[in-house]
């Protein structure tokens, strides 16, 4: 009976492979975060900001398939073109913003393992002035992109175990992004304004994954979201002077879909906390 059961184990061993996961990683934000439907003051105005915020991490890929121990084949990668996955995640990435004019604001940001964003907001009454208080009303539109070259020991990779099993393995990423939203508010006092922002996002995602081999294979798709976030602003102004400190936190929903498949995540927490420097 032992001599049979070493017999499995030893056929087993010499059959078996190994596979692991390879999945190219983009953050995907579960809203558009840190907007304000008031304007960021007069004409040369600006805002810097920093924040945290979850999203839906979205992963294309495969698995690498190791040799068995005994084998003399070569290791192989195995690629899920129809097994993409959102889940929660979490990322970090900045913002600035400009006036350039009455009511008017050039936008833009950068998130970890995302495109890179630039866009307009419109203040749509005379009290969306940064110093007024009552009713506030602006619409945005942001355009995003980004490419890149990455490898195995990239963040775009992500994989269960130690990287050096795939450094082998290179990938192009491309990105493209656009994004439209309202945003609805109302200014208390001059520290704090309470908002609604509704929002609608579309994700263009292609990317080339190549193995040293000379083999490559094509992934991608679109993903669009659907977000609507609860915000507070709160500012704090040093006496006579002409910028302001605020932080602001969004709490909410979000809900994205990739094309193409029948996926669709629940409804996922939208959360983002804010820090920044706005100027008068």
């Amino acid at each position: 009976m032992k001599l049979l059961l070493s017999l499995i184990a030893l056929s087993f061993l010499l059959n078996s492979c190994a596979n692991r996961d390879l999945d190219i990683d983009i953050d995907i934000p579960a809203a558009q975060f840190s907007l304000s439907p008031e304007n960021i003051g007069e004409a040369g105005s600006f805002e810097f900001l920093a924040r945290g915020f979850l999203t839906h991490d979205l992963e294309l890929g495969g698995s690498n398939q190791e040799k068995s121990i005994f084998s003399s084949s070569p290791s192989t990668i195995v690629i899920e073109k129809d097994n993409p996955t959102l889940n929660p995640g979490i990322s970090f990435g900045g913002g600035a913003g400009l006036s350039v004019v009455k009511y008017v604001d050039i936008i833009g940001g950068k998130n970890l393992q995302g495109v890179y964003e630039i866009g307009t907001k419109v203040c749509l009454f005379y009290h969306c002035l940064s110093d007024k208080k009552g009713f506030k009303a602006a619409v945005y539109g942001l355009i995003g992109y980004d490419d890149e070259d990455e490898t195995s020991n990239d963040n775009f990779f992500s994989e269960d175990d130690d990287k050096d099993e795939f450094e082998n393995v290179s990938a192009f990423v491309k990105q493209n992004s656009r994004t439209a939203g309202l945003i609805l508010g109302h200014r208390f006092d001059e520290t704090s304004i309470i908002m609604l922002n509704f929002s609608y996002s579309h994700y263009r995602i292609r990317s080339t994954i190549k193995i040293e081999n000379g083999e490559s294979f094509d992934l991608g798709g679109r993903v669009e979201n659907v977000a609507a976030v609860l915000g507070y602003r709160v500012s704090q102004k040093p006496t006579n002077q002409n910028y302001a400190f605020f932080y602001q936190v969004d709490i909410g929903q979000g809900r994205a879909k990739f094309w193409g498949t029948k996926y669709r995540n629940d409804p996922q927490l939208a959360l983002s906390m804010t820090w920044g420097i706005r100027t008068f």
